[in-house]
């Protein structure tokens, strides 16, 4: 046992002492170069010793702002360099080309209708040039001349001139060929479209009214009665109806024109003691003369148009008409007018018709008037007007009791003064009374 501990010992004691001498060494210090390593990020100083791996002061590059170390121009690009204000590494980065700066341009080839123009920009930096083109305009014409009007049958010309060159072009206008209205021109028998131009004798479409239902299926003119004889007023500017000519109808329809001009006159006796039994007046018609249709004992209707001012001395005086309405427009009705109509039922002033005076004989003999309206405007009713119209019931007066009883009524006029009187009022009167208004058409009276 004591062999075996001596030779521990020794080792133990060898161990420390290698220890000790080893702590008795100085540290080792790195050594490194004074000048700069670098790479494209970074620069640092390198190890001079054994341990070359080692490496002092590294940091990435801190650039300047850089040189333009080549300029750039109008095609090419330039070159700004960097330097690292540590190390002195560079880097470059390309300057952009500054591409052209073309200045307005100069025409130096003038475009044309015919040519093409050119235009030379010149660069303000670097006195390079470049040409555009501009396309001939070719001819840019007006909006022409006639320089010959076409006529119905002759061709005409239009010239054209360019507004960049003076140069000029014609067409030919074709003959137009006669040209018409659209519109119909009509007689009482016929009917056709007017020339327009200068041959003012030619008619297109030229023919006879074809009636259905009393309208024309060609020209939509109503049926008028034809064969009628008229003359000339003395102004000329209207045609008045003077008697029956070459006409049969007992419907007789009176035409509104006759050769381009209008109808406003039945002449005195125009009709009397013919068989007609109807009649229809345009609304041209102003003018109704003394016995015009007097003793036309089958006359039972007529129309009496608005725009009728007149009606003469016994106009329809014995006549078989029924009911007869006065138009607001007529100021004039002479005497007798419907004398002797021994049929006739009624008799209406539209609102607002006749100036004064209810003549005398005017419905004389009116043995069968149950009913007339009195214009407000009457302030004379002469001697007979309503003499023998034992049937008269109803008189509607356009006007208060007051103003009915400041007419004047004539002898001889029983038969209106025993009929019964309504007085006009707008609205429902609230005091009991005879009291009448004007049904929706302004005509027929309504009692309240």
């Amino acid at each position: 046992m004591k062999g075996r501990i001596v030779p521990i010992a020794a080792c133990f004691t060898v161990l420390l002492l290698s220890a000790a001498l080893a702590a008795c060494q100085p540290e080792h210090q790195h050594t490194f170069s004074e000048e700069w390593a670098f790479d494209a990020t970074h620069h640092w100083h390198e190890a001079t010793c054994e341990h070359g791996e080692e490496t002092e002061g590294k940091a990435e590059h801190m650039w300047d702002g850089g040189v333009v170390t080549t300029a750039a121009t109008c095609e090419s690009e330039g070159t700004n360099t960097h330097t690292c204000t540590v190390c002195s590494a560079t880097k470059t980065e390309a300057i952009a080309a500054l591409g052209h700066s073309w200045d307005d341009g100069e025409v130096t080839v003038p475009v044309s209708c015919l040519l093409d123009g050119i235009t030379t920009y010149t660069c303000t930096v670097c006195d390079a040039a470049r040409q555009q083109t501009t396309p001939a305009t070719g001819h840019v014409w007006d909006d022409g001349e006639v320089t010959t009007p076409a006529g119905c049958l002759t061709d005409g010309t239009t010239t054209y001139t360019c507004t960049v060159c003076d140069a000029t072009k014609q067409e030919t206008i074709p003959a137009t060929g006669h040209t018409f209205a659209e519109e119909w021109t009509t007689t009482e028998t016929h009917h056709w479209h007017a020339a327009t131009c200068e041959h003012t004798d030619e008619k297109d479409c030229y023919g006879e009214h074809t009636y259905e239902n009393g309208v024309c299926t060609v020209c939509e003119m109503e049926y008028v009665s034809a064969g009628l004889e008229y003359s000339l007023h003395s102004d000329e500017t209207c045609y008045v109806v003077t008697g029956r000519g070459t006409n049969l109808d007992t419907e007789l329809i009176i035409p509104a024109t006759h050769e381009g001009l209008p109808v406003k006159r039945i002449g005195d006796r125009a009709f009397k003691d013919t068989n007609i039994t109807n009649v229809v007046l345009p609304n041209s018609i102003t003018f109704i003369g003394s016995f015009a249709f007097a003793s036309c004992q089958n006359l039972v209707s007529i129309n009496l148009p608005e725009g009728l001012q007149s009606i003469g001395w016994a106009a329809f005086q014995k006549t078989a008409i029924k009911n007869i309405i006065i138009p607001w427009t007529l100021s004039i009705m002479e005497e007798g007018a419907f004398e002797l109509c021994v049929d006739l039922e009624s008799v209406s002033f539209a609102n607002g018709s006749f100036i004064s005076t209810i003549e005398m004989s005017t419905f004389r003999g009116g043995s069968s008037l149950k009913s007339v309206i009195i214009p407000a405007g009457v302030n004379h009713i002469e001697g007979s007007a309503f003499r023998s119209c034992h049937r008269l019931q109803s008189v509607y007066y356009v006007g208060t009791q007051d103003e009915w009883n400041g007419i004047i009524i004539d002898d001889s006029n029983e038969s209106l003064t025993s009929a019964t009187i309504y007085y006009y009022s707008e609205t429902q009167p609230t005091e009991a009374g005879n009291y009448w208004h004007y049904a929706a058409d302004g005509v027929t009276p309504v009692k309240w």
